[in-house]
């Protein structure tokens, strides 16, 4: 009797662990769906290429690295490199209904808009922020000193 219970529990724990696998590798599937038709792969190049100019401008001492950044980048922060990393991400945050909802969304036209401008309209907000950080610059700085001031006193 107990030889036929353990073989029982190890059949169900084989079927359960068999069928999780499948709704693993379907989830997973679903999600590389999505970010295909968010166009990420696309999206992830012009980040990173925007970062590695600002990178540069920013640090004109560095600019004579660019193709050891480059080739840096594209060796682990390329789509090649993390795309598996990616469709876990999603494929956790959100189940496979939703992925499979948003990617119809991502295909439509106004979808297809979205996934185009959202690397521009990332950039234009990351500007919004440095400009309103540079403009009050000064208020930081004080801010920051005063609070330093503060912690050295006993």
């Amino acid at each position: 009797m107990k030889k036929i219970l353990v073989g029982l529990l190890a059949l169900v724990f084989l079927t359960t662990a068999r069928a999780e696998a499948q709704r693993s590798a379907s989830h997973r599937a679903a999600a590389m769906d999505l970010l295909l038709a968010m166009h990420v792969p696309e999206a992830l190049q012009a980040s990173l290429s925007t970062a590695l100019q600002v990178q540069l401008q920013g640090n004109p001492q560095m600019r004579g690295m660019e193709p050891v950044l480059r080739d840096f980048f594209a060796r682990y922060v390329s789509w090649e490199t993390l795309k598996d990393q990616y469709a876990d991400l999603y494929a956790s945050a959100f189940t496979e209904d939703e992925l499979h909802q948003m990617a119809d969304f991502y295909r439509t036209p106004v979808g297809q808009k979205l996934a185009r401008s959202s690397p521009l309209l990332l950039r234009q907000g990351a500007e919004l922020g440095e400009r309103a950080v540079r403009q009050h610059m000064p208020e930081l700085q004080e801010m920051i000193r005063r609070h330093l001031l503060t912690r050295a006193q006993p």
